[in-house]
């Protein structure tokens, strides 16, 4: 028998300008995303659901939670990468970012993609192991992409929310991210 973990980035967020990314809120549309997500029945077997501290993950998290009938557990290490100096850029530009990123390459003032995939490789490890069937984590596009090894095709392809699903045991990709739409 398959465990499941559930790997969910948050839903649509109101980028402000002067606001540092880690403190972004979700948009109303994105709530209502993350009310339709939270009505799957996949979560009905779920033993643990974590989440990133940051609020754009925990508004896209409680829902789950509350359905599932389990306690939100916050995670530090499920943040997404840090890249605080970064202003919002034009999207052509933040892709070209994020290219490079994905690639291995150092971004000034991002942090190490490598440091990124082994502290949320190793909190996602952790939080498998104590779970007693199957988990989720909801968490962040940048820091899920390197998780999997997603390349920048594929990280401009998750949905604002998305859910993919990995063997648990394996860590091998059973469903590739989608929306809440292919979800229902």
């Amino acid at each position: 028998m398959i465990r499941r973990l559930y790997l969910i980035r948050h839903a649509a967020v109101e980028l402000e300008e002067g606001v540092p990314a880690p403190e972004w809120q979700l948009t109303p549309a994105g709530r209502a995303a993350a009310g339709r997500l939270a009505r799957s029945q996949a979560w009905r077997e779920l033993t643990l659901i974590a989440t990133s501290p940051e609020p754009k993950a925990r508004g896209t998290a409680e829902p789950i939670a509350t359905a599932a009938g389990l306690e939100l557990r916050e995670e530090p290490d499920l943040r997404e990468v840090s890249r605080e100096r970064t202003p919002i850029l034009a999207r052509a530009d933040y892709v070209a970012l994020v290219e490079r990123y994905l690639a291995g390459d150092a971004v000034a003032g991002w942090e190490s993609g490598q440091l990124a995939r082994r502290r949320v490789a190793s909190c996602i490890a952790r939080l498998v192991r104590d779970a007693a069937g199957p988990c989720a984590v909801v968490s962040h596009g940048l820091v899920l992409s390197l998780y999997l090894g997603l390349a920048v095709a594929d990280w401009q392809a998750i949905t604002l929310p998305a859910v993919a699903v990995v063997d648990a045991d394996t860590n091998t990709l059973l469903q590739p991210f989608a929306s809440v739409e292919e979800l229902e």
